[in-house]
Protein backbone atom coordinates (compact mmCIF):
# COMPACT_ATOMS: atom_id res chain seq x y z
CA UNK A 1 0.00 0.00 0.00
CA UNK A 2 2.85 2.42 0.98
CA UNK A 3 4.36 2.03 -2.45
CA UNK A 4 1.16 2.82 -4.16
CA UNK A 5 1.15 5.87 -2.42
CA UNK A 6 4.47 6.69 -3.03
CA UNK A 7 3.47 6.32 -7.15
CA UNK A 8 0.30 8.28 -6.77
CA UNK A 9 2.15 10.86 -4.77
CA UNK A 10 5.21 11.02 -7.69
CA UNK A 11 2.49 11.15 -10.51
CA UNK A 12 1.17 13.99 -9.57
CA UNK A 13 4.15 15.97 -8.54
CA UNK A 14 5.75 15.17 -12.32
CA UNK A 15 1.71 16.33 -13.61
CA UNK A 16 2.41 19.54 -11.62
CA UNK A 17 5.94 20.36 -13.30
CA UNK A 18 4.83 19.16 -16.56
CA UNK A 19 1.87 21.61 -16.76
CA UNK A 20 3.95 24.25 -14.92
CA UNK A 21 6.62 24.20 -18.10
CA UNK A 22 3.73 23.91 -20.48
CA UNK A 23 2.75 27.10 -20.07
CA UNK A 24 6.79 28.83 -20.33
CA UNK A 25 7.01 31.12 -22.89
CA UNK A 26 10.07 32.90 -24.58
CA UNK A 27 8.97 36.77 -25.25
CA UNK A 28 11.43 39.38 -27.36
CA UNK A 29 12.12 43.30 -26.66
CA UNK A 30 13.55 44.86 -29.79
CA UNK A 31 14.79 48.79 -29.97
CA UNK A 32 12.64 48.51 -33.42
CA UNK A 33 9.71 46.23 -31.78
CA UNK A 34 6.04 47.23 -32.58
CA UNK A 35 4.14 46.78 -28.84
CA UNK A 36 1.35 45.16 -31.43
CA UNK A 37 2.91 42.37 -32.38
CA UNK A 38 2.95 39.18 -30.78
CA UNK A 39 6.12 38.97 -28.61
CA UNK A 40 7.28 35.50 -29.23
CA UNK A 41 9.48 35.26 -32.17
CA UNK A 42 12.35 37.53 -32.87
CA UNK A 43 10.46 39.61 -35.51
CA UNK A 44 7.54 40.17 -33.87
CA UNK A 45 9.21 41.46 -30.97
CA UNK A 46 7.82 44.03 -28.28
CA UNK A 47 9.32 47.68 -28.20
CA UNK A 48 9.04 49.33 -24.91
CA UNK A 49 9.19 47.35 -20.98
CA UNK A 50 6.20 49.12 -20.63
CA UNK A 51 4.66 46.30 -22.56
CA UNK A 52 6.47 43.79 -19.94
CA UNK A 53 5.37 45.41 -17.14
CA UNK A 54 1.98 45.14 -18.33
CA UNK A 55 1.71 41.08 -18.98
CA UNK A 56 1.85 38.28 -16.51
CA UNK A 57 4.45 35.85 -16.50
CA UNK A 58 4.85 32.27 -15.20
CA UNK A 59 7.62 30.00 -14.67
CA UNK A 60 9.95 29.44 -16.89
CA UNK A 61 8.59 32.35 -18.71
CA UNK A 62 11.82 33.91 -20.56
CA UNK A 63 12.30 37.77 -21.92
CA UNK A 64 14.89 38.55 -24.57
CA UNK A 65 16.05 42.22 -24.48
CA UNK A 66 17.73 42.89 -27.85
CA UNK A 67 21.88 43.41 -27.10
CA UNK A 68 23.69 46.25 -27.40
CA UNK A 69 20.49 48.55 -27.70
CA UNK A 70 19.16 50.69 -24.27
CA UNK A 71 15.63 50.59 -23.16
CA UNK A 72 14.02 53.09 -20.73
CA UNK A 73 11.88 52.54 -17.67
CA UNK A 74 12.31 50.54 -15.37
CA UNK A 75 11.45 46.26 -15.04
CA UNK A 76 9.11 45.74 -12.37
CA UNK A 77 9.29 42.24 -10.77
CA UNK A 78 5.75 40.75 -10.50
CA UNK A 79 5.27 39.54 -7.08
CA UNK A 80 1.93 37.50 -7.91
CA UNK A 81 1.95 33.74 -7.31
CA UNK A 82 2.54 31.15 -9.76
CA UNK A 83 -0.68 29.31 -10.70
CA UNK A 84 -0.27 25.54 -11.55
CA UNK A 85 -4.12 25.27 -13.24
Amino acid sequence: MKDFSFRIIVTCALLVLVTSLAKAATYYLSATGNNSRSKTSVGEAWATIAMVNSKKFYPGDVIHFEGGKTFSGKFKESKRLPTFF
